[in-house]
């Protein structure tokens, strides 16, 4: 039977892992207590057979078989050896005392993708709508990973005052750029939720706003708050949080007609159903749209993330925010696709439609 979120617990022995936690507790709902970076007290957890501890990457992986760096540990145990074993295949159960569950990939990617399949699997019995057969994991070894901490920082939180690993309606990011962890750090919990009211894919809706807020530095974090830059505040209207303007600055806007309107010369309508309808099906890029001509009109993309991006950009933002001339692929929508590539795909799956509420 499968698992609450609450059951499941995500454990990172080194920054770059924790981050995917953080990622893949916000897509599914997990609590962000359940996200853990302190080696005792995940020996306790795993001890007391109450979760799904799941060891997100070899440095996790490592200290909970060998624990090689000699980490302290309630059972006083030395370097090389814990009476841990691991489940190298997914599960929807308790495993009971003693085991823990392996998504350590080869590479960083694999990693996200096992502990985003994994988690998955442990909450709803199956894989997420769409995914293949999942990579394989790297083995166990009594290897102290570089960087590897026994209780390893979190490198950027969105808390006011809530402590490590919790959220809330404020962010404390605000005024310079981000890096693509941080940002997603910071905003992928509500980015998480805007997906679940979309049906859009995360990875397209944190993608749209590092691009829009100049990487973080701005819209979101003065007195806008708005991840979007979509209209309807400002310094003189502003929103009073980050929730409030992930709503009524991208979901509402997204998803009701009279606030952002389609008008493109393939169709018309709701902006979320249009996106979503590519995302699902493909999508030919119209030959204009309310502002005229759509660069690379013609061009067919296959189901997918791609064909998402080009039917935002065939939209009213096609001629500004996500086209450059001589990008490739040299059509409406390639700026999304490049960012996505260049900034995210090692952090999150570019087909991840997600079920988050909203953070609280």
């Amino acid at each position: 039977m499968p698992l609450s979120p609450s059951q499941v617990l995500l454990y990172a022995a080194t920054t770059g892992d924790l981050e995917k936690t953080r990622g893949v507790a916000g897509s599914l709902g997990i609590p962000n207590n359940n996200i853990q970076n302190d080696f005792s007290t995940v020996w306790g957890h795993v001890s007391s057979g109450n979760y799904l501890v799941i060891a997100v990457g070899g440095a996790a992986l490592n200290a909970l078989y060998y624990n090689p760096c000699g980490w302290s540990n309630p059972a006083g145990e030395a370097a090389g050896h814990t009476p841990f074993a691991e489940s190298a295949s997914p599960i929807d159960y308790l495993p009971g005392a003693n085991y823990f569950e392996n998504a350590a990939g080869t590479t960083s990617a694999d990693t996200l993708y096992l502990a985003e399949a994994f988690a998955a699997y442990a909450i709803t019995g199956s894989f997420p709508a769409g995914w293949g057969s999942y990579p394989g994991q790297e083995s166990p070894n009594a290897t102290c990973v570089s960087g590897a901490s026994s209780n390893v920082p979190c490198p950027c939180t969105s808390s006011s005052g809530g402590g490590s690993g919790s959220f809330s309606c404020t962010t404390n990011a605000c005024g310079t750029q981000l890096s693509p962890s941080e940002f997603y750090n910071t905003y992928g919990p509500f980015a998480a939720w805007a997906s679940a009211q979309t049906g859009l894919p995360e990875a397209l809706i944190i993608t749209q706003w590092y691009l829009e807020s100049g990487k973080g530095a701005s819209d979101i974090c003065s007195a806008y708050n708005n991840p979007a830059n979509y209209g309807g505040s400002g310094s003189a209207n502003p929103y009073p949080n980050i929730c409030v303007g992930t709503n009524s600055g991208y979901i509402v806007p997204m998803t009701t007609s009279s606030s952002f309107s389609v008008s493109t010369s393939n169709g018309s309508g709701v902006a979320s159903t249009y996106i979503k309808n590519a995302f699902n099906n493909g999508f030919t890029v119209p030959s204009s749209n309310r502002y005229g001509s759509v660069p690379g009109a013609g061009t067919h993309f296959g189901a997918g993330f791609d064909a998402a991006a080009a039917a935002m950009g065939s939209m009213g933002w096609a001629q500004s925010n996500y086209y450059t001339s001589g990008d490739s692929p040299n059509t409406a929508g390639n700026i999304l696709m490049n960012w996505y590539n260049t900034y995210f795909a090692s952090i999150l799956s570019n087909s991840y439609v997600s079920n988050a509420s909203k953070p609280s």
